[in-house]
């Protein structure tokens, strides 16, 4: 539609266009309807009801939500693809107009049920210490952060090779990875990351025993300081993290504070 429609030109000549960038069935569909400008509206049509349709790309969208499987435990790599396919189709629900949807009903309901009952839990905690509503926006917001800690955490103890290499490839790989990371007994997937944190990590700001993104010295900068600190201290711009460049950092996704859609500065911008 941006590309051929848009275009200043014949009907005739954006139908003969269109057929260079169609194949197979879609193809089969318009290429006996001729030249005319009247076979251009009527292949747009077919295309449409076909293999098109801003309801069909949303439905498939929520399907695909709908069938994931439910997060076992401490999974950062099952708790990021499942905020990379949320983020998906939130965006196709506002492209639609559906906002009613995004709303605390039952879409929301459902994505809940993906979640363990403590994750649940430490959701409903950050609504309340940030004075958030509970809806599928929040809800996306709080994946999005956890799923970073988690991979944060698990490449500070695991180091970030051996932990890219581990990254399941299909739910049922990520059920037996789920099977071998249960904790002791009494200690929650929290603590261990947590524990990770506290006993592993060390601060590159202040030597305090806590990753850079919860030091409240470099918290308290401005961004233009914290670009530079993260500079100066050799830091990953997407995440933080150390060891790794920002063109490589396995986390990258868009900023969106205040609407920014650059791929490598969340922390470093949402910190502010």
């Amino acid at each position: 539609m941006a590309c051929i429609d848009a275009a200043p030109v014949s009907p005739q000549l954006k139908l003969l266009q269109l057929r260079q960038y169609v194949t197979g069935e879609a193809l089969r569909a318009i290429e006996q309807l001729g030249y005319t400008a009247e076979a251009y509206r009527i292949s747009l049509e077919r295309l449409e009801r076909k293999f098109g349709g801003q309801r069909r790309q949303v439905a498939i969208q929520l399907e695909t939500l709908e069938v994931f499987q439910p997060i076992q435990r401490y999974n950062p790599q099952a708790l990021e693809k499942f905020a990379d396919l949320l983020e998906i189709a939130v965006a196709n629900l506002k492209d639609a107009g559906r906002h009613m949807e995004l709303q605390n009903g039952t879409f929301f309901s459902r994505l809940l049920s993906k979640l363990t009952k403590q994750m649940v839990a430490q959701y409903q905690r950050w609504l309340y210490e940030h004075q958030q509503t509970e809806d599928v926006l929040s809800l996306l917001k709080w994946v999005t952060l956890e799923a970073e800690f988690q991979t944060t955490a698990t490449e500070i103890v695991d180091g970030i090779q051996k932990s890219a290499s581990s990254r399941p490839s299909s739910h049922r790989s990520l059920q037996q990875r789920n099977a071998h990371t249960h904790l002791a007994d009494g200690q929650t997937a929290r603590d261990e990351e947590t524990s990770f944190i506290s006993s592993r990590a060390t601060c590159p700001e202040c030597n305090g025993s806590h990753g850079i993104w919860e030091c409240s010295t470099f918290k308290g900068h401005d961004t233009g300081q914290r670009w530079t600190r993260a500079k100066e201290l050799s830091l990953c711009y997407h995440c933080l993290g150390t060891g790794h460049r920002g063109d490589k950092c396995p986390r990258t996704r868009t900023c969106g504070v205040d609407g920014c859609q650059r791929n490598h500065h969340r922390l470093l911008h949402g910190l502010a």
